[in-house]
Formats: C-alpha cells, structure tokens, sequence
C-alpha cells in the first residue's frame, strides 16, 4: 500500500513460531470482503521459518516488521498503536482465521455507533477444543460480564485508535498474559463496549498458546483486574472480604464449617451495602451472583448440623434465597440426623 494512502482499519498480527498456520491467518485477511485495510505483522524472532513465509508475500497492504529477538508480543501491540495509520485496529493472531465478513461488519457497527470505541464477536474454538463461544452483546451485558471475566475474545477485536491515544492507553505488560482483560476495563471507564453475536473468527486451541502455558500468572492478573474495578468504584474490603469475593466470582465456594459459612455470608452483605451506597452497579448482577454462589455453598456441605441451620435457614440474606422449600425441608432433615457425605468426597472437595 502507497505512504501516501491512509487506510480505514489497521490489522496488527504478531508472530511467533506460527509456521504450520500463519499463512492461512494471513490469507484471511487479505480475502477480506472490506478491502479498507493494511496488515502490520510483526516477526516476534521466530524460530520455527515463520519470518520466511511471512516475507514471502508481496501484498501492498502488508506492512512488515521482522525482529531478529522475541521480545514479546506485548511490546509490538504497543508499537502498532504509533505506527497504525487507520482509524481502526483490529486484532488478529497468526493461528487463527477470521471469516471473510468480519471487518466488514465490525466496521459497520463502529461507523453506525460513535459512542461505541471497543467491538468484538463471538468466535468459534478448533483444534484441541473446540465449540461456539458465546458473548455477551450490549454495552451493559458486557460490563456484567467484565466482572468476572474478559468479556472479549482479544483476537476478534476492533477498535478505535483516537480513544485508546487521547486517554493514553496501552496494554500492560505486567497484566500478561490477561493484557487484554485490563485493557478492556480501562477503555470501559472512557467509552461504551458491543460484541456482534456472529462468529466471525475460527480460533485455534493448541497446548503451546501463551495464554496456555501461564496459567498462574494468567490467574492472578485476571484477579487484579477483578479487584480494580471494585476498587475504582470505591469499595473496600478486608484481605478475607477479597479471598471470599474472587472465591465467590469462581464458583469455587466450599465452607468446611458452619463458620465458614457464616462469614461467607457476611461478605456478602458488606459487598451488597458498599453497593447499595455506592450506586456503583445494579443490585441484580451481585444479587444473582450470590444466589449461585451461596447455593453452590450449600451443596458443598460435608457434615449437616443444627449449626447449618441457622445461616442456611434463618439468616436473612442480600439475594433471593435459591433453596426451594423442597431442598430446605431436605437439607432441616439432614441437620437434624447429622447426615454426613461420603467419606470419598470429603476426600475430594478437600484438594
């Protein structure tokens, strides 16, 4: 593509030992039905002869950087917001496939929405998973969802460039390999979010992915980001308010005594007041989020006493109560008896 041309959508794809697949990502975007676009690849000092397929192609609309040392794609999405000359950036990896519609569409629902500054799409997984990924779509949806979990798949991506510049916003590489998930939040402070319900990208499973070798560190970036948005909003919690809290974002409650339960409890409704003074999200989304989370508690119980009872049946509670009174009646029978599981799955519940 001539300097001189300025395109509507800069593509950005880093590079990384992708041989077997970056010619089928490639080719994706360059059979796009929107034609609108350069491709900036970045050669993140591949090993593998990913750098010799990729200065293979002679496209206009590519524009590549080959770097001779792997110094992170982190640093080459950053680097692509200086260099991009389009209106939009869309993201795209080297092991996916984008359908041929996609910028089409995600460029329409920019152009028709200015309030609009982050789209993506639902995706289909392939390869060592594989499936329909759904997302949420509306502005509020999103932002629920964000809560929890990044509410984009990072690849299906479309943005505009002027609010990620005039708010001076990029990825942080101390978020990675959840870089994605922090950068969503902080644009949801400046502009409003979509996701068009199509699959517009084939994303590809395989063990060797970034995001699949970090776990760990995966986990507690997405639990920082988890506690800024509360934070932000000017909550406060104790440290065991915010073990209990990303507990419960996890579904992963599971009191081993009627203590245990209580204070989950207790959570709760310290995190539903600050709510409630705050304003700071609508009462619904912690409501039905507690709801499954203490119901999941309830279940977890491995030994059923009257001091059960009480937070189980008593206790009033910042959420509709989601025992049936057919389960309430059950569990009042277990208490009474002092019914105990299995010994096998106490063994279980207890890793």
């Amino acid at each position: 593509m001539p300097a001189a041309v300025v395109p509507l959508v800069s593509v950005v794809m880093p590079v990384y030992n992708c041989a077997p697949y970056v010619t089928e990502a490639v080719m994706s975007i360059l059979n796009q039905t929107f034609t609108d676009f350069e491709l900036l690849i970045f050669n993140d000092g591949s090993t593998d002869g990913s750098g010799a397929v990729l200065r293979g192609f002679a496209d206009p609309r590519i524009r590549l950087f080959d770097y001779a040392e792997n110094v992170g794609y982190v640093a080459h999405l950053n680097h692509a917001l200086e260099l991009a000359r389009g209106t939009y950036l869309a993201r795209m990896d080297a092991d996916d496939v984008a359908d041929p519609d996609r910028l089409a569409r995600q460029v329409a629902l920019l152009q028709a929405h200015p309030e609009v500054g982050l789209c993506g799409t639902a995706y289909r997984e392939f390869g060592s998973r594989q499936g329909l990924v759904a997302v949420p779509e509306t502005d509020a949806e999103i932002r629920r969802w964000m809560l929890r979990s990044s509410p984009f798949g990072h690849p299906t991506v479309l943005l505009r460039k002027d609010v990620v510049l005039e708010n001076c916003l990029r990825y942080d590489a101390a978020a990675m390999p959840a870089e994605d998930y922090r950068l969503w939040y902080e644009l949801s402070r400046v502009t409003q979010l979509a996701n068009l319900p199509e699959p517009l990208l084939a994303y590809r499973v395989h063990s060797t992915q970034t995001s699949q070798v970090l776990t760990a560190r995966r986990l507690a970036s997405v639990d920082e980001t988890r506690r800024r948005q509360l934070l932000d909003k000017g909550f406060k919690l104790t440290p065991a308010e915010w073990e209990g809290y990303l507990r419960i974002l996890d579904r992963s409650t599971r009191p081993r005594t009627a203590h245990d339960l209580q204070q989950l409890l207790a959570i709760m409704h310290s995190i539903a007041s600050q709510n409630a003074r705050l304003q700071a999200y609508p009462a619904a989304w912690f409501e039905e989020m507690f709801a499954a989370a203490w119901q999941d508690a309830v279940i977890a119980i491995e030994h059923h006493d009257w001091a059960y009872a009480r937070p189980v049946l008593l206790a009033p509670k910042p959420f509709p109560d989601p025992l049936s009174p057919v389960s309430r009646l059950k569990l009042l029978a277990k208490c009474a008896v002092g019914w105990r599981v299995a010994s096998h799955s106490s063994s279980t519940s207890a890793t």
